[in-house]
C-alpha cells in the first residue's frame, strides 16, 4: 500500500516518467555548472505548471448568509509545451582527471547534451588538458542522459476548495510526506486565499476577485537528504460571468517560483563534493482565459494561459 501511495504522489506531483531517484543519481554524476544547465528548463516548466489552476472556479455571491457552504474536490491538469531550446544545450566545463596518478584539470566541451526533457541517449564530452605549455587531448567522458524525452509536459494535482465566508474562499493542495526506502520521499502543500469583491460592490455586472497564496514541494533521495526544495507564490486579479450553466472567466497573474537543489557530486577521482544552487522559473506574468460547465455537483473547466510559456489547463471535480 505504501508503494502505491508513493507512486501516485509521483504521478500527481511531477510525472509518471520522472523518477526522483533517477534524477538524484544523474545529478551525482555532474558538477554544478552542468547540473544548472541540465535542470534549468525543468525549473521553468515545473514553475509554470506549479502556479497554474488558480484563476477560475465559481465565485459564490449569496448575500443573505455570511457563509455559503461549498466544498470542492477535484483534479487540475495542465500541459506545457516544451520548446526545442528546453531539450538540449551546449556547454564548456572543467573536471579533474587522473593521469599517471597525477590530478590534472581538463577542459571539456559537450554539444547537444540533453536536459531532463531531452534524449535518453548518454552524450560524450571531449576535451583537452595542459602539461606545461603543451596541450593534449583528454580522455572522452560520458555525462548524463535525459529522463523524460518529451515535447509536452503534463502535470496533475489534487485540489480542494472551501468557502465562501463573507466572500472569501480557500484553495488547499496538500499531500503529507510519503516515503519509500528505494525511491526517496516527497511532500507537498499549498494554501491560496481568494476574496470576491462583489461582496463589497454587489451591483457589478460580473464577479471580480483578488487572490494570493504560497506552495511548497520537497523531494528527498533514498538516504533521506533533501535534494530539491521548491516554493511558489502567486497574486492575481480575476473576473467571471455566469451564463446559464457556463462560467466564463479570465484574469492576470503575477507569480514567482524558486527551486533549490542540493546534492553530492562524485568526480572522476571518486572525490565527493557538495553542490548547491538555486534557480528561478522564467514565468512571472500570465493572462488566463477559460470557461467552466457546471451541473451540480459536477464541474468541468478548460483554459489557456499566455505568458513566457503557453499552458493548457483542464479540471474536473465535484461540489458538495
Amino acid at each position: 500500500m505504501k508503494k502505491i501511495i508513493f507512486l501516485l504522489v509521483i504521478i500527481v506531483l511531477i510525472n509518471s516518467n520522472l523518477r526522483s531517484q533517477e534524477l538524484s543519481n544523474n545529478l551525482g554524476g555532474v558538477g554544478k555548472t552542468y547540473a544548472e544547465k541540465y535542470i534549468e528548463p525543468f525549473s521553468s516548466v515545473l514553475g509554470a505548471s506549479f502556479n497554474s489552476h488558480f484563476i477560475g472556479g465559481k465565485m459564490h455571491t449569496v448575500m443573505s448568509l455570511p457563509f455559503d457552504a461549498i466544498l470542492y474536490v477535484g483534479f487540475k491538469m495542465s500541459g506545457t509545451i516544451i520548446n526545442d531550446d528546453d531539450r538540449s544545450f551546449n556547454l564548456a566545463f572543467t573536471d579533474s582527471i587522473s593521469l599517471n596518478n597525477t590530478k590534472v584539470l581538463a577542459y571539456y566541451n559537450v554539444q547537444n547534451a540533453p536536459t531532463i526533457f531531452g534524449s535518453t541517449e548518454t552524450p560524450t564530452a571531449t576535451g583537452f588538458y595542459y602539461m606545461g605549455n603543451a596541450q593534449y587531448p583528454a580522455p572522452s567522458i560520458q555525462t548524463i542522459p535525459g529522463i523524460l524525452n518529451v515535447k509536452f509536459y503534463p502535470f496533475i494535482i489534487p485540489q480542494i476548495g472551501i468557502g465562501s465566508f463573507y466572500g472569501a474562499d480557500l484553495t488547499l493542495r496538500f499531500i503529507p510526506r510519503v516515503s519509500l526506502s528505494n525511491y526517496g520521499a516527497m511532500s507537498y502543500s499549498g494554501v491560496i486565499l481568494r476574496y470576491n469583491l462583489s461582496y463589497v460592490f454587489p451591483k457589478l455586472p460580473f464577479n471580480i476577485a483578488v487572490q494570493g497564496g504560497f506552495q511548497n514541494i520537497s523531494i528527498e533521495n533514498d538516504n533521506g537528504s533533501k535534494y530539491i526544495d521548491a516554493n511558489g507564490y502567486i497574486a492575481n486579479i480575476q473576473a467571471s460571468k455566469d451564463i446559464f450553466l457556463f462560467n466564463i472567466y479570465g484574469g492576470f497573474q503575477y507569480e514567482y517560483f524558486n527551486l533549490d537543489v542540493n546534492y553530492f557530486y562524485t568526480d572522476k577521482l571518486n572525490k565527493q563534493t557538495p553542490v548547491s544552487f538555486s534557480q528561478e522559473g522564467d514565468m512571472q506574468y500570465r493572462g488566463v482565459l477559460g470557461a467552466s460547465f457546471n451541473i451540480f455537483p459536477v464541474s468541468v473547466n478548460a483554459d489557456i494561459s499566455f505568458g513566457k510559456r503557453i499552458i493548457f489547463g483542464f479540471g474536473i471535480g465535484a461540489s458538495l
